[in-house]
This record gives C-alpha cells, sequence and structure tokens, in this order.
C-alpha cells in the first residue's frame, strides 16, 4: 500500500513536471534567436540504459541541456551538495537530488554521444513560484526560474561566440531526433529504474 502511493505521487509529480516543460519550452520558443528544440531526448549510458534529458535547445552558441523543476516553495543547496532542500510556509521540508549533478550526467553522456567539442550550457530552471536562495552561477551552469530564463540567455549570447551555423545546428537536431523517438519498451524501462528509485 505504501508503495503505490509512492508510485502515484511519481505519477502527479510527472505530470506537474511536464506543464513546466512546456512552459519552458514556450520562451525559448520565442526567444530571439535561431534554435532548435527537443524535448524528452534519451541518450544512452552503460548497459543498455538511457539518461532522459527534459529538452535540448541547439542554438550558434552551442547546446543548452535544460533540466525543468516546476517546484514552489524555498529551495536551497549548494552545487557540491549532494541533496537540495524544498522548505514550505507550513513547516514541511522535502529533500530531492541536485539537479546540478543530475544535469552533469546528461551532459556527460550526450558529450560521449556526440564526441564533438560542442559548448554545453547547463540550465537548471524552477517554477516562477519558486524562491531560489544562496545559489551562484558558473560560466557553463545557470540555476534560475523560468522568468528569468529569457535575461539569462541574453547574458549567455552576449558572452559567449557563435560556434555553430544554420547548417550545423540542423546536422546536429537530426543527429539527436532519433533519440526522442525511442520505443515504448524505453520508456517504460527508464520510468521504472527511477520509480525503483523512488522506492528505495
Amino acid at each position: 500500500m505504501f508503495f503505490d502511493f509512492i508510485l502515484n505521487l511519481f505519477d502527479k509529480k510527472r505530470a506537474v513536471g511536464l506543464k513546466g516543460e512546456k512552459l519552458t519550452a514556450d520562451i525559448l520558443k520565442h526567444y530571439n534567436a535561431y534554435g532548435k528544440i527537443l524535448k524528452n531526448v534519451y541518450v544512452p549510458t552503460f548497459n543498455n540504459g538511457t539518461t532522459e534529458i527534459d529538452m535540448l535547445y541547439i542554438t550558434q552558441k552551442g547546446i543548452f541541456v535544460v533540466e525543468c523543476k516546476n517546484y514552489s516553495g524555498i529551495v536551497t543547496g549548494k552545487i557540491k551538495d549532494n541533496e537540495w532542500t524544498q522548505s514550505f510556509p507550513n513547516g514541511t521540508v522535502r529533500n530531492f537530488y541536485n539537479p546540478v549533478m543530475q544535469n552533469e550526467t546528461h551532459i556527460k553522456f550526450l558529450k560521449k554521444y556526440l564526441n564533438d567539442k560542442i559548448p554545453l550550457f547547463s540550465l537548471i530552471v524552477f517554477s516562477e513560484k519558486c524562491t531560489l536562495k544562496n545559489f551562484r552561477q558558473s560560466k557553463h551552469t545557470f540555476i534560475i526560474r523560468r522568468d528569468e530564463l529569457a535575461e539569462t540567455l541574453n547574458q549567455i549570447f552576449r558572452n559567449n561566440n557563435d560556434v555553430l551555423s544554420k547548417s550545423d545546428i540542423k546536422s546536429i537536431l537530426s543527429e539527436l531526433k532519433p533519440l526522442t523517438k525511442v520505443k515504448n519498451s524505453v520508456k517504460k524501462a527508464h520510468i521504472e529504474n527511477i520509480k525503483a528509485k523512488h522506492k528505495n
């Protein structure tokens, strides 16, 4: 019974997460740059496993690897912490896996898959309903709220040179697009793996 509760909670959280991904994608679609978006990209890892990237935004500056966290409350943590904390006004506190580390895993296997030196930027995008405390940005890692996304892109575009042409972007899109169309068995195995971690 407890496990059923955990699985139902996981499904509800996934629905909230998908809504956050859509809102983030809408901002990227309307950003004033030539870019291509891929959602739910299943990158091969090892032993026939996969890691799922919420979103990729392929631009002339490089590839933005986007991890969406449609959370509310107050979020605190440090780049090197294994877990971050989400706190609510009613006193409820929950811990969750550091999304920077989560995205570092995505980037590691994406680099391996592409086998290229394309710049990769890590974007951790939280909901506007969230308050982020004591986070420091780095040159390639940005922890922001969704309402800060456009200005963060402006900053990155100002501070980085073009490295990809429109032709390059289309070529990378063609190379990565098949990873969004994996078999249902692959998606199911990935989700079951996540649910198993939640059970533990």
